[in-house]
């Protein structure tokens, strides 16, 4: 399972970075922001990849997490793994996940 957060973290680390040295735009969105506000936030996807909306969107079911998945003390171990792997930006965008904080 460790492996799994490892792979999250290095995604991050690697798309951050390939992005930058690329001097690719880039378009950040997070879970909560579907969840909050869905049409805003597919609406400025949409904008960013300069497509339009052919029909309706796949509906969205808010509120998932996958807490009860693992103890608390899981869930601190693998944010100390994330946090140690994790570059400062990829930090910046994945902390807000910290939940036993």
């Amino acid at each position: 399972c460790h492996a799994e957060f490892f792979r999250y973290v290095q995604w991050h680390n690697l798309a951050i970075e390939t992005t930058k040295r690329l001097k690719l735009p880039t378009h950040i969105i997070h879970y909560e922001n579907y969840e909050h506000d869905f049409e805003s936030t597919a609406k400025g996807l949409l904008e960013f990849l300069s497509i339009e909306e052919i029909g309706d969107p796949p509906s969205f079911i808010a509120g998932k997490d996958y807490l009860h998945y693992y103890t608390k003390r899981q869930r601190k171990a693998a944010m100390k793994l994330i946090r140690r792997v994790a570059t400062p930006e990829s930090w910046e965008l994945i902390k807000r996940y910290n939940v036993d904080v």
